[in-house]
């Protein structure tokens, strides 16, 4: 158990040990580890991430006013392209990267496309990766079609089932009462994971504005093009032209 919870998941991917010409060996460990010795020495259990069957995630305090001040995360969907990042950056499989955790999209971009040997995410909302570990344990668990009701349609009749009997095992102890507490946001009868958050004001916004510019219908036909020429062909020939008043 110690050396699972050792450096090598230590928080920041600088805080290696360094091992030069005539220096002594600095053992370097995570904040996992010296809590797990506080508690065995003091006959209690582990802290709770320690039990996770995949450990993703390290412990912090949920009780710290940086952490307390969120109740939800902002996120609930990103809207950066990291594909641009990775023709910048040229990403490798030698590679340790720090990512904000946002809503996980980009990360998970990365592992699938690049391939580097380690990511860190970090966010200062835990609620960002309450949303990460939920993404990352369907993709452990469940299949195509679950996942993409869950993260494509943003809706799945059957959430708190698949909660509860899949995707428990892989997710920290904060994350699983996070998820059920809001088991809701993926309520079929309601709008869907991405009105949710902070993010989904500006998704109602954003169904304002286009309305209000008689492009409702084409922005519909957008979001159900399979290609992006057919994407393209829609924005140029109706809806550029409205949202910029041309």
């Amino acid at each position: 158990m110690h050396k699972r919870l050792d450096a090598i998941a230590t928080e920041s991917p600088y805080l290696k040990p360094s091992f030069g010409s005539g220096q002594m060996e600095v053992q370097v460990h995570s904040k996992a580890y010296d809590q797990a010795i506080i508690n065995l020495e003091s006959n209690l259990p582990l802290p709770s991430f320690l039990y996770q069957k995949r450990l993703w995630r390290i412990p912090y305090d949920p009780k710290l006013k940086k952490h307390s001040q969120f109740t939800n995360y902002i996120y609930a969907f990103t809207w950066e392209d990291p594909r641009e990042d990775q023709k910048i950056l040229n990403i490798s499989k030698d590679d340790v990267m720090l990512v904000i955790s946002s809503a996980g999209d980009n990360a998970l971009s990365y592992a699938i496309s690049s391939h580097p040997s380690r990511i860190h995410c970090v966010d200062l909302n835990p609620c960002q990766n309450h949303l990460l570990e939920l993404k990352l344990a369907a993709l452990v668990s469940l299949d195509y079609q679950d996942i993409w009701k869950l993260f494509g349609l943003g809706k799945h009749p059957n959430f708190q089932i698949l909660l509860r009997e899949k995707l428990s095992p892989h997710l920290s102890s904060h994350a699983l009462q996070f998820w059920v507490q809001n088991a809701g946001h993926f309520e079929p009868k309601g709008k869907g994971l991405y009105e949710t958050g902070y993010s989904g004001w500006a998704m109602k916004l954003a169904r304002w504005v286009f309305s209000a510019m008689g492009v409702s219908k084409e922005v519909q036909q957008m979001c159900s093009a399979t290609t992006i020429d057919a994407q393209v062909k829609i924005w140029e020939k109706k809806v550029k032209a409205c949202i910029s008043g041309s």
